[in-house]
């Protein structure tokens, strides 16, 4: 009896750590296939989730792009505008002043008597005159 009890207690022992063998040789490949799908899947949604991330801010950055490059155009234009209406004003201005001024010079001009200005230039002239007159003899002589 104590020898049957011993070849069950054996033969138990022998099957239980058989079974417990298999089962862990089984349940480990099949975690790792498991893990290895989950793994896969997983990795799978992210690269999608991160595409789509990515594509949403390159549309976004896009579309920030467009409407900064428009703002820009738009206070180009209006810099553009103001800067060429000013330059119009100020040539406009100078050209008013300006031909005023000719209207003052020329009024100064008709009113005042231009004989004293003739007889004074011609003074200087004959001045002039006999003054190369005088070297040009005194080259002539000298020679």
């Amino acid at each position: 009896m104590l020898k049957k009890a011993l070849i069950i207690t054996v033969a138990f022992c022998f099957l239980t750590g058989f079974t417990a063998i298999l089962a862990n040789a089984y349940t480990g490949g099949t975690l790792v296939a498991w893990a290895s799908e989950h793994l896969r899947i997983s990795n799978d949604k992210i690269t999608q989730d991160l595409r789509g991330e990515f594509i949403a801010l390159s549309n976004k950055l896009s579309q920030q792009s467009s409407q900064s490059l428009k703002e820009r155009k738009e206070e180009m234009d209006a810099f553009l505008h103001t800067s060429t209406n000013d330059t119009k004003s100020s040539i406009e201005n100078y050209h008013d002043d300006y031909l005023n001024r000719l209207q003052i010079v020329k009024q100064e001009l008709s009113n005042q008597d231009l004989s004293d200005y003739e007889k004074k230039k011609k003074e200087e002239i004959n001045a002039k005159m006999d003054a190369e007159a005088a070297r040009y003899l005194a080259e002539i002589l000298g020679q």
